[in-house]
């Protein structure tokens, strides 16, 4: 049979009952992905930030031309596939699944620390997710073609945010990439299934 990849809302309502089920809400984002049931390939993630992300729900059709920042040397790309996104700060995609059914969620990771400039086109860490959605259609497409980019911090509400990736694809391969040291490291196979943020956090970080 061939999967079903199920994200997005229905995702975010499991997410909930889980919490209610087995105790107080967590106080960290997190993704779950359940790929061994040989039925559905289903992701869930909560958004636990400490401010409204203000989310929208929006329809990305092909063909769209987009920029991975503002200036010079930046990531350029016309999108292949169409995607479902759920936006935060209007800056860009948190959360979505394009229709080859590639999935993709940013995460807040308080210890991330992004590259160094090199030579490679830039792209802002919240176009991360829609960059994977737009040109790829699998976890190790993904993985492939994002080495020709460098992601670049970007700001919104006037901070900078930390943020590591989740990919999963209708096969159940599953990623996920994180920026430690300024070096990018991958976790990717099918047994990468659940991923959260860092533990530190004083009164006035976020989560």
């Amino acid at each position: 049979m061939r999967a079903i990849h199920i994200s997005m809302a229905a995702g975010l309502a499991a997410a909930a009952a889980a919490c209610l089920q087995f105790g107080s809400p967590a106080n960290a984002c997190s993704r779950v992905l359940w790929n061994n049931n040989d039925q559905a390939v289903v992701a869930v993630r909560t958004w636990d930030l400490y401010v409204d992300e203000k989310p929208r729900l929006v329809y990305l059709p092909r063909g769209v031309t987009r920029q991975g920042v503002g200036g010079g040397n930046a990531a350029q790309w016309t999108s292949k596939f169409a995607s479902v996104v759920l936006t935060a700060f209007d800056a860009g995609a948190d959360d979505g699944m394009n229709e080859a059914g590639l999935s993709a969620h940013l995460l807040y990771l308080h210890d991330t620390e992004f590259e160094h400039a090199d030579e490679r086109p830039a792209l802002s860490n919240f176009m991360w997710a829609q960059y994977g959605l737009d040109n790829y259609a699998t976890v190790a497409e993904a993985l492939e073609g994002l080495k020709a980019v460098r992601i670049v911090s970007s700001t919104a509400l006037g901070r900078e945010w930390p943020l590591h990736l989740a990919l999963e694809d209708a096969s159940g391969d599953s990623a996920v990439l994180e920026f430690i040291k300024g070096k990018l490291v991958i976790h990717h196979g099918k047994d990468v299934t659940v991923m959260t943020t860092s533990q530190r956090w004083t009164s006035n970080s976020p989560i």
